[in-house]
C-alpha cells in the first residue's frame, strides 16, 4: 500500500485552479456589476487579460488576476475605472 501523499506534495504537482479552494493563495480584484457601466476601459489595460465581458457583463478570472503585482501605482483597471474603487474591489 502506497503512503498517503503530504499537502505540500499535492500542492507542489496540482496546478493551481486544481487545488481545494482553501489552498488557494486568491489574488484577484472583483467587479461589483451594480457599481459597473460596463464600458469596457478596464479590458483594455489589464495585463494578464483576466478581465472580459460576457452577456454583457464585465468579469475577473480570479485564477489569473495578480492585482499588477508588477506595478508600483496598484491595480490598473481600478485606476482606469470611471467609477473607480466603488466598481473594482479586491476579494
Amino acid at each position: 500500500m502506497r503512503a498517503p501523499r503530504r499537502v505540500a506534495d499535492f500542492r507542489l504537482t496540482t496546478s493551481r485552479s486544481r487545488l481545494p479552494k482553501l489552498w488557494r493563495n486568491i489574488m484577484a480584484m472583483k467587479i461589483v456589476v451594480a457599481e459597473c457601466s460596463s464600458c469596457g476601459d478596464c479590458i483594455k489595460v489589464c495585463p494578464t487579460n483576466s478581465i472580459y465581458e460576457k452577456g454583457g457583463i464585465v468579469k475577473i478570472k480570479a485564477d489569473t488576476c495578480n492585482e499588477c503585482e508588477d506595478s508600483d501605482d496598484g491595480p490598473k483597471c481600478q485606476a482606469t475605472c470611471a467609477s473607480g474603487e466603488a466598481c473594482i474591489v479586491y476579494m
